[in-house]
């Protein structure tokens, strides 16, 4: 709705926004809302996607509070070419990382069963080199640095550009394949 673009901001759709009315999935996994012209849909979901070239085959699981933002974000990162996996609690999480392997983790610290830093300290306890982006509402100095301190690669507060999470991701997961520093 145009609330919700005015919430998240009108910048031609760079922001990710949770609309809960008259959303529907396309047989072809497209999501449209229902009152919405082309052009309202496009302010809101559009990805300029034309910066990955394509590339990525990563998977990507992400653990977000809110289910409407989770399946947004889902469905821009799969337009990217990101395999995603959903989680909505620490226990989800968790139970999916023991059964899957993932290239990155982008999580959210208010899930409803525990903090996320309780899936971030377990996934630095048995996944070595896991990168992990919190995506948080919690924007204090202390919680980024909590954050950034319990293993965290990088840290984004929302409401967040859609541009600068794909940018952040992009980076952590190269940064992640990157071999470490050696002197000569």
């Amino acid at each position: 709705s145009a609330d919700a673009v005015e919430k998240y901001g009108n910048d031609h759709g760079t922001h990710v926004a949770g609309i809960a009315a008259g959303k529907t999935v396309d047989a072809d996994g497209s999501v449209t809302f229902a009152g919405q012209s082309p052009e309202a849909q496009l302010a809101i979901f559009k990805v300029f996607s034309d910066s990955t070239n394509g590339a990525s085959t990563d998977t990507i699981l992400a653990a977000l509070n809110d289910a409407l933002l989770l399946d947004a974000l889902s469905g821009q990162l799969k337009q990217l070419n990101y395999s995603v996996c959903t989680a909505t609690s620490v226990a989800q999480g968790t139970a999916f990382l023991q059964e899957q392997a993932v290239d990155g983790i982008i999580l959210d610290l208010g899930l409803p069963d525990a903090d996320g830093l309780d899936l971030l300290t377990w996934a630095r306890t048995h996944i070595e080199g896991l990168p992990v982006l919190i995506l948080t509402a919690r924007d204090g100095v202390d919680d980024r640095v909590r954050g950034l301190n319990a293993g965290a690669d990088d840290y984004l507060t929302k409401p967040f550009n859609m541009q600068e999470l794909q940018a952040r991701l992009q980076a952590m997961l190269r940064r992640a394949r990157q071999p470490a520093f050696t002197q000569a």
